[in-house]
Protein backbone atom coordinates (compact mmCIF):
# COMPACT_ATOMS: atom_id res chain seq x y z
CA UNK A 1 0.00 0.00 0.00
CA UNK A 2 1.36 3.48 -1.03
CA UNK A 3 1.28 6.34 2.14
CA UNK A 4 0.19 9.73 1.43
CA UNK A 5 2.64 11.02 -0.88
CA UNK A 6 3.65 8.23 -2.51
CA UNK A 7 0.00 8.62 -3.84
CA UNK A 8 0.28 12.00 -4.75
CA UNK A 9 3.48 11.39 -6.38
CA UNK A 10 1.50 7.94 -8.31
CA UNK A 11 -1.72 10.73 -9.25
CA UNK A 12 1.33 13.45 -10.66
CA UNK A 13 2.91 10.84 -12.64
CA UNK A 14 -0.68 10.03 -14.45
CA UNK A 15 -0.18 13.69 -16.29
CA UNK A 16 -2.40 17.05 -16.40
CA UNK A 17 -5.79 15.43 -16.28
CA UNK A 18 -7.54 17.60 -18.79
CA UNK A 19 -5.97 15.78 -21.82
CA UNK A 20 -8.49 12.62 -20.46
CA UNK A 21 -11.38 14.53 -21.20
CA UNK A 22 -12.13 13.61 -24.59
CA UNK A 23 -11.99 9.94 -23.79
CA UNK A 24 -15.02 7.50 -23.82
CA UNK A 25 -16.46 6.20 -20.16
CA UNK A 26 -15.37 2.69 -20.47
CA UNK A 27 -12.40 2.61 -18.84
CA UNK A 28 -14.39 4.44 -15.67
CA UNK A 29 -16.83 1.97 -15.87
CA UNK A 30 -14.59 -1.24 -15.95
CA UNK A 31 -12.53 0.42 -13.48
CA UNK A 32 -15.90 0.85 -11.40
CA UNK A 33 -17.13 -2.79 -11.91
CA UNK A 34 -14.26 -4.26 -11.07
CA UNK A 35 -14.31 -2.47 -7.93
CA UNK A 36 -18.02 -3.72 -7.07
CA UNK A 37 -20.15 -0.39 -8.66
CA UNK A 38 -19.27 1.45 -5.37
CA UNK A 39 -20.99 4.41 -7.63
CA UNK A 40 -24.51 2.76 -7.20
CA UNK A 41 -24.67 2.78 -3.63
CA UNK A 42 -25.31 6.07 -2.75
CA UNK A 43 -28.21 8.47 -4.79
CA UNK A 44 -26.58 11.64 -6.02
CA UNK A 45 -27.26 14.89 -7.72
CA UNK A 46 -25.11 15.72 -10.68
CA UNK A 47 -24.59 19.32 -11.29
CA UNK A 48 -22.83 20.77 -14.39
CA UNK A 49 -22.19 23.86 -16.23
CA UNK A 50 -19.85 26.53 -17.69
CA UNK A 51 -19.57 28.89 -14.00
CA UNK A 52 -21.56 28.51 -11.15
CA UNK A 53 -21.60 24.69 -10.54
CA UNK A 54 -19.06 24.72 -7.74
CA UNK A 55 -20.95 27.40 -5.61
CA UNK A 56 -24.34 25.62 -6.74
CA UNK A 57 -22.52 22.11 -5.39
CA UNK A 58 -21.03 23.90 -2.26
CA UNK A 59 -24.41 25.66 -1.40
CA UNK A 60 -26.72 22.75 -1.77
CA UNK A 61 -24.34 20.60 0.30
CA UNK A 62 -24.08 23.17 2.79
CA UNK A 63 -27.50 23.13 3.36
CA UNK A 64 -27.29 19.11 3.34
CA UNK A 65 -25.36 19.06 5.94
CA UNK A 66 -27.77 20.71 8.01
CA UNK A 67 -29.83 17.81 8.06
CA UNK A 68 -27.45 15.36 9.78
CA UNK A 69 -27.64 12.81 7.08
CA UNK A 70 -24.54 11.35 6.30
CA UNK A 71 -23.72 13.34 2.54
CA UNK A 72 -20.68 13.64 0.47
CA UNK A 73 -18.97 16.01 -2.10
CA UNK A 74 -17.17 16.18 -4.92
CA UNK A 75 -15.45 18.72 -6.49
CA UNK A 76 -12.73 20.04 -8.93
CA UNK A 77 -9.98 20.92 -9.54
CA UNK A 78 -8.40 21.72 -5.76
CA UNK A 79 -7.29 24.70 -4.67
CA UNK A 80 -4.21 23.28 -2.40
CA UNK A 81 -4.51 19.72 -1.75
CA UNK A 82 -6.31 16.88 -3.98
CA UNK A 83 -8.17 15.70 -0.42
CA UNK A 84 -10.25 18.60 -0.69
CA UNK A 85 -12.00 16.95 -3.65
CA UNK A 86 -13.54 14.25 -1.45
CA UNK A 87 -15.15 15.19 1.35
CA UNK A 88 -18.17 13.62 3.95
CA UNK A 89 -20.00 15.59 6.49
CA UNK A 90 -17.88 18.73 7.46
CA UNK A 91 -14.72 17.53 6.44
CA UNK A 92 -12.50 16.37 3.65
CA UNK A 93 -11.04 12.57 2.76
CA UNK A 94 -7.76 11.65 5.39
CA UNK A 95 -4.31 11.28 3.85
CA UNK A 96 -4.70 7.53 4.89
CA UNK A 97 -8.22 6.83 3.61
CA UNK A 98 -6.40 9.00 0.29
CA UNK A 99 -3.42 6.37 -0.16
CA UNK A 100 -5.87 3.33 0.81
CA UNK A 101 -8.44 4.61 -1.83
CA UNK A 102 -5.27 5.67 -4.38
CA UNK A 103 -3.56 2.37 -3.32
CA UNK A 104 -6.73 -0.05 -4.14
CA UNK A 105 -7.67 1.47 -7.42
CA UNK A 106 -4.01 1.16 -9.00
CA UNK A 107 -3.66 -2.19 -7.90
CA UNK A 108 -7.18 -3.13 -9.85
CA UNK A 109 -5.89 -1.29 -12.79
CA UNK A 110 -3.07 -2.76 -13.32
CA UNK A 111 -4.75 -6.34 -12.60
CA UNK A 112 -7.44 -4.45 -15.13
CA UNK A 113 -4.18 -4.14 -17.36
CA UNK A 114 -2.52 -6.76 -17.48
CA UNK A 115 -6.35 -9.40 -18.13
CA UNK A 116 -6.20 -6.86 -21.32
CA UNK A 117 -9.78 -5.34 -19.96
CA UNK A 118 -7.99 -1.91 -20.06
CA UNK A 119 -6.99 -0.62 -23.42
CA UNK A 120 -5.12 2.54 -21.46
CA UNK A 121 -4.33 3.34 -17.95
CA UNK A 122 -7.40 5.06 -16.43
CA UNK A 123 -6.39 9.00 -15.69
CA UNK A 124 -5.95 11.40 -13.22
CA UNK A 125 -9.36 12.69 -13.37
CA UNK A 126 -11.13 8.90 -13.55
CA UNK A 127 -8.45 7.29 -10.69
CA UNK A 128 -9.66 10.73 -8.43
CA UNK A 129 -13.24 9.72 -9.39
CA UNK A 130 -13.28 6.34 -8.67
CA UNK A 131 -11.25 7.11 -5.58
CA UNK A 132 -14.50 9.21 -4.05
CA UNK A 133 -17.00 6.45 -5.26
CA UNK A 134 -15.11 3.99 -3.38
CA UNK A 135 -14.55 6.05 -0.47
CA UNK A 136 -18.52 7.32 -0.20
CA UNK A 137 -19.54 3.58 -0.28
CA UNK A 138 -17.31 2.69 2.31
CA UNK A 139 -18.83 5.83 4.42
CA UNK A 140 -22.65 4.68 4.02
CA UNK A 141 -23.10 8.08 2.08
CA UNK A 142 -26.72 8.37 1.50
CA UNK A 143 -26.82 11.65 -0.81
CA UNK A 144 -23.64 13.11 -2.85
CA UNK A 145 -23.46 16.41 -4.19
CA UNK A 146 -21.09 15.35 -7.45
CA UNK A 147 -19.74 18.38 -9.84
CA UNK A 148 -18.87 17.79 -13.31
CA UNK A 149 -14.97 18.36 -13.87
CA UNK A 150 -15.32 19.21 -17.59
CA UNK A 151 -18.30 19.13 -20.11
CA UNK A 152 -20.71 16.42 -18.60
CA UNK A 153 -21.34 13.57 -21.55
CA UNK A 154 -17.88 12.29 -21.12
CA UNK A 155 -16.97 13.00 -17.62
CA UNK A 156 -16.09 10.61 -15.12
CA UNK A 157 -18.87 11.73 -12.90
CA UNK A 158 -21.05 10.38 -15.63
CA UNK A 159 -21.14 7.05 -14.81
CA UNK A 160 -22.77 7.52 -11.46
CA UNK A 161 -26.89 7.20 -11.38
CA UNK A 162 -28.08 10.87 -10.19
CA UNK A 163 -31.63 11.14 -8.69
CA UNK A 164 -31.45 14.67 -10.09
CA UNK A 165 -29.50 16.95 -12.32
CA UNK A 166 -28.40 20.73 -12.95
CA UNK A 167 -26.74 22.68 -15.18
CA UNK A 168 -25.97 25.77 -13.79
CA UNK A 169 -25.03 28.24 -16.83
CA UNK A 170 -23.33 27.82 -20.31
CA UNK A 171 -20.85 29.69 -22.25
CA UNK A 172 -17.64 29.55 -23.92
CA UNK A 173 -14.76 27.85 -22.16
CA UNK A 174 -12.95 24.29 -22.91
CA UNK A 175 -13.72 24.97 -26.88
CA UNK A 176 -10.84 22.50 -27.30
CA UNK A 177 -12.27 19.73 -25.41
CA UNK A 178 -16.19 20.75 -25.84
CA UNK A 179 -16.82 21.96 -29.49
CA UNK A 180 -16.14 25.90 -31.18
CA UNK A 181 -19.83 27.11 -30.51
CA UNK A 182 -22.43 27.46 -28.26
CA UNK A 183 -24.83 24.92 -29.37
CA UNK A 184 -21.75 21.79 -29.57
CA UNK A 185 -20.90 23.14 -25.65
CA UNK A 186 -24.31 22.75 -24.61
CA UNK A 187 -24.90 19.34 -26.44
CA UNK A 188 -21.95 18.30 -23.80
CA UNK A 189 -23.05 19.40 -21.02
CA UNK A 190 -26.78 17.68 -21.65
CA UNK A 191 -25.09 14.43 -21.84
CA UNK A 192 -25.82 14.24 -17.56
CA UNK A 193 -29.55 14.13 -18.78
CA UNK A 194 -30.93 10.81 -17.26
CA UNK A 195 -34.80 9.56 -18.85
CA UNK A 196 -37.28 10.30 -16.12
CA UNK A 197 -34.65 12.41 -14.18
CA UNK A 198 -35.52 15.95 -13.69
CA UNK A 199 -33.16 18.66 -15.46
CA UNK A 200 -33.19 21.64 -13.24
CA UNK A 201 -31.57 24.58 -15.77
CA UNK A 202 -30.47 27.88 -14.96
CA UNK A 203 -30.12 31.37 -16.48
CA UNK A 204 -28.58 30.36 -20.08
CA UNK A 205 -28.40 31.90 -23.55
CA UNK A 206 -31.42 30.90 -26.01
CA UNK A 207 -29.76 28.52 -28.22
CA UNK A 208 -28.29 26.88 -25.44
CA UNK A 209 -31.72 26.30 -23.63
CA UNK A 210 -32.94 25.07 -27.49
CA UNK A 211 -30.38 22.34 -27.23
CA UNK A 212 -31.14 21.01 -23.33
CA UNK A 213 -34.87 21.47 -23.85
CA UNK A 214 -34.44 19.37 -27.02
CA UNK A 215 -32.16 16.61 -25.34
CA UNK A 216 -34.85 16.57 -22.37
CA UNK A 217 -37.73 16.01 -24.69
CA UNK A 218 -35.81 13.45 -26.59
CA UNK A 219 -35.37 11.29 -23.62
CA UNK A 220 -38.09 12.22 -21.53
CA UNK A 221 -36.62 14.02 -18.33
CA UNK A 222 -38.78 16.69 -16.86
CA UNK A 223 -37.42 20.35 -17.87
CA UNK A 224 -37.66 22.86 -14.83
CA UNK A 225 -35.94 26.40 -15.62
CA UNK A 226 -35.21 28.56 -12.62
CA UNK A 227 -36.72 31.85 -13.35
CA UNK A 228 -40.13 29.91 -13.84
CA UNK A 229 -39.86 28.64 -10.23
CA UNK A 230 -38.71 30.87 -8.20
CA UNK A 231 -38.75 35.07 -8.09
CA UNK A 232 -36.33 36.68 -6.28
CA UNK A 233 -35.99 40.27 -4.86
CA UNK A 234 -33.11 41.99 -4.18
CA UNK A 235 -33.03 43.04 -0.82
CA UNK A 236 -29.35 44.68 -0.22
CA UNK A 237 -25.97 44.50 -1.25
CA UNK A 238 -22.90 45.29 0.87
CA UNK A 239 -19.40 44.67 -0.16
CA UNK A 240 -20.80 42.33 -2.87
CA UNK A 241 -22.97 40.27 -0.86
CA UNK A 242 -26.35 40.23 -1.75
CA UNK A 243 -29.39 39.81 0.44
CA UNK A 244 -33.03 38.81 -1.35
CA UNK A 245 -36.06 37.27 -0.58
CA UNK A 246 -36.95 34.36 -2.77
CA UNK A 247 -40.54 32.93 -3.78
CA UNK A 248 -40.83 29.67 -4.81
CA UNK A 249 -44.39 27.03 -5.25
CA UNK A 250 -43.52 25.15 -1.99
CA UNK A 251 -42.17 28.36 0.10
CA UNK A 252 -41.05 31.70 0.97
CA UNK A 253 -37.33 32.64 2.16
CA UNK A 254 -36.73 35.82 3.52
CA UNK A 255 -33.54 37.91 3.60
CA UNK A 256 -31.33 34.69 2.52
CA UNK A 257 -27.90 35.78 2.50
CA UNK A 258 -24.85 33.60 1.18
CA UNK A 259 -21.25 34.47 1.86
CA UNK A 260 -20.30 34.62 -1.54
CA UNK A 261 -19.83 37.66 -3.15
CA UNK A 262 -19.95 38.75 -6.94
CA UNK A 263 -24.21 39.18 -8.67
CA UNK A 264 -23.47 36.01 -10.31
CA UNK A 265 -24.24 34.41 -6.60
CA UNK A 266 -28.14 34.68 -6.45
CA UNK A 267 -28.60 32.57 -9.54
CA UNK A 268 -26.08 29.82 -7.39
CA UNK A 269 -28.09 29.88 -3.84
CA UNK A 270 -31.61 29.78 -5.67
CA UNK A 271 -30.51 26.80 -7.86
CA UNK A 272 -29.37 25.02 -4.35
CA UNK A 273 -32.22 25.84 -2.85
CA UNK A 274 -34.51 24.36 -5.75
CA UNK A 275 -32.30 21.31 -5.42
CA UNK A 276 -33.08 21.09 -1.82
CA UNK A 277 -36.54 21.38 -2.01
CA UNK A 278 -37.00 18.38 -4.50
CA UNK A 279 -34.48 16.31 -2.30
CA UNK A 280 -36.74 16.85 0.27
CA UNK A 281 -39.63 15.93 -1.51
CA UNK A 282 -37.87 12.52 -2.49
CA UNK A 283 -35.56 11.98 0.30
CA UNK A 284 -37.35 13.36 3.52
CA UNK A 285 -38.04 16.55 4.69
CA UNK A 286 -35.96 19.81 5.00
CA UNK A 287 -36.82 22.48 6.86
CA UNK A 288 -36.87 26.59 5.47
CA UNK A 289 -34.81 26.80 8.51
CA UNK A 290 -32.17 24.07 7.29
CA UNK A 291 -31.98 26.08 4.07
CA UNK A 292 -31.83 29.24 5.20
CA UNK A 293 -28.68 27.90 7.60
CA UNK A 294 -27.30 26.29 4.90
CA UNK A 295 -27.30 29.42 2.54
CA UNK A 296 -26.00 30.82 5.53
CA UNK A 297 -22.72 29.16 6.17
CA UNK A 298 -21.81 28.62 2.26
CA UNK A 299 -18.01 28.51 2.09
CA UNK A 300 -16.75 28.37 -1.48
CA UNK A 301 -12.95 29.95 -1.36
CA UNK A 302 -11.07 31.53 -4.39
CA UNK A 303 -13.74 33.51 -5.75
CA UNK A 304 -14.30 36.83 -5.49
CA UNK A 305 -12.68 36.14 -2.03
CA UNK A 306 -11.24 38.80 0.25
CA UNK A 307 -7.98 36.95 1.89
CA UNK A 308 -6.62 40.34 3.23
CA UNK A 309 -7.43 43.94 4.57
CA UNK A 310 -5.17 47.21 3.80
CA UNK A 311 -4.25 46.23 1.25
CA UNK A 312 -7.11 44.83 0.47
CA UNK A 313 -6.37 41.30 -1.58
CA UNK A 314 -8.97 39.48 -3.38
CA UNK A 315 -8.72 35.63 -5.11
CA UNK A 316 -10.98 34.90 -7.60
CA UNK A 317 -10.43 31.94 -9.93
CA UNK A 318 -12.55 33.27 -12.96
CA UNK A 319 -11.20 31.97 -16.02
CA UNK A 320 -13.64 32.53 -18.79
CA UNK A 321 -15.45 35.75 -20.32
CA UNK A 322 -18.51 35.27 -18.68
CA UNK A 323 -16.55 34.82 -15.47
CA UNK A 324 -14.79 37.92 -16.08
CA UNK A 325 -17.51 39.69 -16.52
CA UNK A 326 -18.94 38.72 -13.29
CA UNK A 327 -15.45 40.17 -11.95
CA UNK A 328 -15.86 43.40 -13.52
CA UNK A 329 -19.68 43.62 -12.58
CA UNK A 330 -18.54 43.31 -8.76
CA UNK A 331 -15.75 45.89 -9.41
CA UNK A 332 -17.72 48.50 -11.49
CA UNK A 333 -19.89 48.11 -8.55
CA UNK A 334 -18.07 48.30 -5.38
CA UNK A 335 -14.46 49.80 -6.61
CA UNK A 336 -15.39 51.98 -9.62
CA UNK A 337 -12.41 54.56 -9.84
CA UNK A 338 -10.47 52.27 -6.93
CA UNK A 339 -6.64 52.03 -6.66
CA UNK A 340 -7.07 48.49 -8.72
CA UNK A 341 -3.31 46.47 -8.92
CA UNK A 342 -3.88 43.49 -10.98
CA UNK A 343 -1.85 39.73 -10.79
CA UNK A 344 -3.04 37.94 -13.81
CA UNK A 345 -1.91 34.15 -15.15
CA UNK A 346 -3.95 31.85 -17.39
CA UNK A 347 -4.23 28.13 -18.82
CA UNK A 348 -2.67 28.87 -22.77
CA UNK A 349 -5.61 26.81 -23.98
CA UNK A 350 -7.79 29.99 -22.36
CA UNK A 351 -9.35 32.94 -24.61
CA UNK A 352 -7.27 34.96 -22.30
CA UNK A 353 -6.84 38.55 -24.39
CA UNK A 354 -10.82 38.54 -24.12
CA UNK A 355 -10.31 38.63 -20.13
CA UNK A 356 -7.71 41.37 -20.09
CA UNK A 357 -9.57 43.57 -21.87
CA UNK A 358 -13.15 43.25 -19.53
CA UNK A 359 -10.74 43.77 -16.90
CA UNK A 360 -7.05 45.16 -17.30
CA UNK A 361 -8.65 48.98 -18.57
CA UNK A 362 -9.37 49.43 -14.33
CA UNK A 363 -6.14 48.87 -13.63
CA UNK A 364 -3.25 51.08 -12.82
CA UNK A 365 -0.79 48.36 -13.41
CA UNK A 366 -1.10 44.46 -13.86
CA UNK A 367 1.75 41.75 -12.77
CA UNK A 368 1.63 38.79 -15.53
CA UNK A 369 2.62 35.57 -13.28
CA UNK A 370 2.69 32.16 -13.99
CA UNK A 371 1.46 29.06 -11.94
CA UNK A 372 3.51 25.64 -12.10
CA UNK A 373 0.82 24.03 -13.93
CA UNK A 374 2.03 22.82 -17.16
CA UNK A 375 -1.05 24.20 -18.97
CA UNK A 376 -0.08 28.01 -17.66
CA UNK A 377 0.68 30.24 -20.61
CA UNK A 378 4.25 31.83 -20.45
CA UNK A 379 4.79 34.84 -18.72
CA UNK A 380 6.09 36.31 -22.22
CA UNK A 381 3.39 35.01 -23.94
CA UNK A 382 1.07 37.35 -22.16
CA UNK A 383 3.60 39.82 -22.48
CA UNK A 384 3.57 39.97 -26.04
CA UNK A 385 -0.25 39.76 -26.08
CA UNK A 386 -1.15 42.52 -23.86
CA UNK A 387 1.56 44.94 -24.04
CA UNK A 388 0.07 46.39 -27.60
CA UNK A 389 -2.97 47.86 -25.92
CA UNK A 390 -1.96 48.49 -22.62
CA UNK A 391 2.16 49.51 -22.78
CA UNK A 392 2.31 51.39 -19.38
CA UNK A 393 0.65 48.72 -17.60
CA UNK A 394 2.26 45.32 -18.23
CA UNK A 395 5.02 44.04 -15.79
CA UNK A 396 5.71 40.34 -16.30
CA UNK A 397 7.16 38.44 -12.93
CA UNK A 398 9.67 35.88 -12.93
CA UNK A 399 6.77 33.97 -10.11
CA UNK A 400 3.83 34.29 -8.52
CA UNK A 401 5.18 35.21 -5.26
CA UNK A 402 7.57 38.14 -7.05
CA UNK A 403 4.22 39.56 -8.52
CA UNK A 404 2.64 39.32 -4.95
CA UNK A 405 5.45 41.11 -3.20
CA UNK A 406 5.84 43.90 -5.84
CA UNK A 407 2.05 44.51 -5.61
CA UNK A 408 1.74 44.81 -2.17
CA UNK A 409 5.30 47.20 -2.27
CA UNK A 410 3.51 49.44 -5.10
CA UNK A 411 -0.15 49.36 -3.39
CA UNK A 412 -1.57 52.38 -1.44
CA UNK A 413 -3.41 51.54 1.84
CA UNK A 414 -6.72 51.59 0.03
CA UNK A 415 -5.64 49.95 -3.00
CA UNK A 416 -7.70 46.41 -4.14
CA UNK A 417 -4.99 43.92 -5.02
CA UNK A 418 -7.02 41.23 -7.22
CA UNK A 419 -4.93 37.78 -8.39
CA UNK A 420 -7.44 36.11 -10.74
CA UNK A 421 -6.96 34.71 -14.66
CA UNK A 422 -6.81 30.76 -13.08
CA UNK A 423 -7.68 28.43 -9.96
CA UNK A 424 -4.57 27.00 -10.45
CA UNK A 425 -3.00 30.84 -9.81
CA UNK A 426 -5.44 31.32 -6.84
CA UNK A 427 -4.52 27.75 -5.66
CA UNK A 428 -0.69 28.68 -5.49
CA UNK A 429 -1.43 32.49 -3.94
CA UNK A 430 -3.52 30.14 -1.02
CA UNK A 431 -0.55 28.22 -0.70
CA UNK A 432 2.13 31.02 -0.64
CA UNK A 433 0.31 33.33 1.79
CA UNK A 434 -0.42 30.32 4.04
CA UNK A 435 -4.19 30.09 3.68
CA UNK A 436 -6.48 27.41 4.33
CA UNK A 437 -8.92 26.95 1.34
CA UNK A 438 -11.26 25.03 4.29
CA UNK A 439 -11.55 28.02 6.60
CA UNK A 440 -14.75 30.10 6.48
CA UNK A 441 -15.30 32.91 3.12
CA UNK A 442 -15.08 36.26 5.20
Amino acid sequence: MMNYQESLHFLYALGNEMPAAKFDLENIRRLCDALGNPERTFSSVLIAGTNGKGATAATLYSILLQTGWTVGCYISPHLVSPLERIRVGRVCISEQDFASRISQIAETAKALLKSGALQSHPTFFEILTAAMYCHFAAAGVRLAVLEVGMGGRLDATNISHPQLTLITSLGMDHQHYLGTSLEEIAAEKAGIIRPGVPILLGPVPAVAECVVKNKAQEIGAPLVRIYHSASIVLRSCTDGVQSFDMKTAQGEYHDLCAPLRGPQQVHSSTMAVLAAEWIGRHFGPITVAQIRDGVKATAWPGRIHVVREQPRIILDGAHNPDAAENLVRFLDAEFAGGDLLVIFGAMRDKDFLTFGHLLFPRARRVFLARSKNSRSAEVDTLVAAFRPDFPEKMIGSTSLAQALEEAVSLARPESWIVVTGSLYLVGEAMRILNLDPLAPVR
